[in-house]
């Protein structure tokens, strides 16, 4: 007789892709029962994937009034309540852990849930905790079986708020990069200068490209009038990529553009959404990424045009631990004061970094079919 197929709730992280991609490549919506919290509105274009696999999303996000927080805990409550009466649980799976109120909140379900509980930390979730929210965080953490932590220096900022406590339980399991199917799909028919003219650039500039969205985080005019004091010369050979989604202010995108025009550089700005298909081309015709966010953790849009073939430049303050220790080659900075000297010796002395074992490397270690086995072991223990 076979087994009943498990059922598991997953919170946190409906919005994105790379939850469609995490559900397509971990677990098996078709032969599992899944229900998502979405906490927010869920993008039009994945609506459709999710409903493809079979995914039941459960929308907390239906009040706008000044009471939705108290009607998200309503329908939070009662979903739990009903699947305790039944049993009908097995796993929870918590991505970007709360430390808002919420967490409570969320801690609150999972008891009556009583199932086997993952925390999964995304990056930022960690990065950027402040210690006066560690007893919300630790109230979910007490209930967890697992917690996963993907990087080196967010297991050492978790460490910094909660000691060794978590080591027995802790693992490493990342998600993978979205684009690198699509990047591989791309090159078999389009070279970088192709890819450049997709995106109305000359494909004879060097293509510098800064930040991944349009968040002030990413340190966008700094970067940019870092590049503005390179030579009249040099300028003239660089456009600036910069993609900002749809997660841009108004003003910030004017303070961009006319950062852009004050420093007398050429620039492509794309200010939507892009698909898997969309992106592949534009990290291929991506030959330097400046990197200048205040804090990352693993972002899969640097290792995207890392494997596209392009160089990295990336601030001190962000670390890199598992490419150091993989071998993987970038420059790196201190202040932004080094960025002409820098991009200078890059036109004058050329590159000095094999960009193509990079791509290799980078492959072999941060791809969805490298890193399934991680999570396996994880939910599987």
């Amino acid at each position: 007789m076979n087994s009943k197929p498990k059922t598991t709730l997953i919170t946190g992280g409906a919005a994105s892709i790379f939850m469609v991609e995490y559900l397509k490549r971990v677990h098996n919506p078709l032969e599992e029962k899944i229900y998502l919290f979405a906490y927010e509105e869920v993008p039009s274009h994945l609506k459709p994937q999710y409903e493809n696999m079979g995914i039941q999303i459960v929308n907390l996000n239906k009040s706008k009034s000044k009471f939705s927080k108290i009607s998200k805990f309503f329908t939070m409550f009662k979903f739990a309540l009903k699947h305790r009466k039944y049993n009908t649980i097995d796993y929870c799976e918590v991505h970007i852990p709360p430390h808002s109120v919420q967490a409570y909140i969320l801690g609150f379900v999972l008891k009556i849930l009583r199932a086997k509980n993952f925390l999964i930390f995304w990056g930022s979730d960690i990065l950027k905790l402040d210690s006066k929210y560690d007893k919300r965080m630790e109230y979910l953490l007490k209930q967890s079986h697992a917690v996963s932590l993907p990087t080196d220096n967010m297991r050492e900022a978790f460490c910094n708020h909660f000691g060794n406590r978590y080591d027995d339980i802790m693992y490493n399991c990342k998600l993978g990069s979205l684009g690198f199917d699509a990047i591989t799909e791309t090159l078999k028919t389009s070279s970088r200068e192709d890819c450049k003219r997709q995106l109305g650039i000359d494909p004879s500039q060097t293509v510098i490209a800064v930040g991944y969205n349009g968040k002030r985080r990413h340190q966008h005019i700094k970067a940019i009038d870092a590049l503005g004091k390179l030579s009249a010369e040099i300028k003239e050979k660089i456009t600036v990529l910069i993609h900002v989604g749809n997660e841009c202010e108004a003003d910030y995108m004017d303070e961009i553009k006319s950062s852009l025009k004050a420093n007398n550089l050429k620039s492509c700005i794309i200010a939507r959404p892009l698909s898997l298909e969309e992106i592949a081309p534009m990290r291929i015709a991506t030959d330097i990424f400046l990197h200048a966010q205040i804090s990352d953790a693993f972002a899969s849009s640097i290792r995207e045009c890392i494997y596209a073939g392009g160089l990295l430049i990336n601030p001190t303050w962000i670390k890199y631990y598992e490419y150091d220790k993989l071998g993987i080659k970038f420059i790196k900075y201190d202040s932004f004061d080094e960025i002409p000297g820098i991009v200078t010796k890059i036109f004058t002395e050329g590159i000095q970094i094999d960009l193509k074992k990079n791509s290799e490397l980078i492959y072999q270690n941060f791809s969805w079919e490298f890193l399934k086995k991680n999570w396996m072991e994880m939910l599987n223990e």
